[in-house]
């Protein structure tokens, strides 16, 4: 998702939390490190070096991964209060 914009990639977040893909709430642990080739939960990409890869575990029993990009977009939009 490297040629896609700041809002395609932002719309592709806010769908992914309203769907229940991507969890609305903030990180308990988060780590953050040279991707390892794993597939973006947001964008599908795979996070390869030099790029960096965050590990957010979100729950006891679940952690998701996401590029920089959609890292930052995810923030954003699990900042914005809820309806």
């Amino acid at each position: 998702m490297a040629t896609v914009n700041a809002t395609a990639r932002a719309e592709v977040v806010r769908r992914k939390v309203h769907d229940g893909m991507l969890p609305p709430e903030r990180c308990l642990k988060l780590w953050a490190g040279v991707g390892t080739g794993r597939a973006c939960e947001a964008c599908e990409q795979p996070t390869l070096p030099p790029d960096i890869e965050y590990e957010c575990q979100v729950q006891e029993a679940r952690t998701i991964y996401l590029c920089r990009p959609c890292f930052a977009a995810w923030e954003i939009e699990i900042a914005q209060p809820r309806a």
